[in-house]
């Protein structure tokens, strides 16, 4: 098993998956285009963002998408997940697990005190982050409203 960065190959492999990842992690209907989804990823990538990936045997079997960023008002760096994914047939062998773990320590060694993410209520990613020792730091309510037609 290694966890590395992921090549222009493992990029294009991503790329291909970003709908699914997307549809996958929330818990509503989207109503954007694969190709949308996917600019949106290749956007943080060519911002800074970075991909890393998770071989075994030879085969992709995850992948997790962090950045290094800074908070304006508590005047802080902090390393943010924008994406953890394994693809289904290996779900539950600890790869997510080992994942967070390997981006923990790329924080660590950029002295980041902090990691950040966003999580959809619903999404069973959830359990992980929680069992890792994730909390929630903000709560983000909506409430869906029905227009009537006069």
């Amino acid at each position: 098993m290694v966890i590395r960065k992921a090549t222009q190959s493992d990029l294009a492999m991503i790329d291909r998956m970003i709908p699914k990842v997307f549809k996958e992690s929330m818990d509503t209907k989207i109503n954007l285009t694969d190709e949308t989804m996917q600019s949106m990823s290749r956007a943080l990538v060519h911002q800074g963002a970075a991909y890393y990936i998770f071989v075994e045997d030879g085969k992709v079997k995850g992948f997790i998408l962090i950045d290094f960023k800074k908070d304006d008002i508590a005047q802080h760096d902090y390393g943010f997940i924008y994406e953890l994914y394994v693809i289904d047939i290996y779900r539950n062998q600890r790869i997510g697990e080992s994942l967070l773990n390997f981006v923990e320590k790329i924080f660590q060694d950029h002295d980041m005190s902090e990691i950040r993410l966003n999580v959809y209520a619903n999404n069973f990613a959830k359990l992980l982050y929680q069992k890792l020792g994730y909390q929630e730091r903000n709560i983000t309510m909506s409430k869906e409203i029905i227009n009537k037609e006069s």
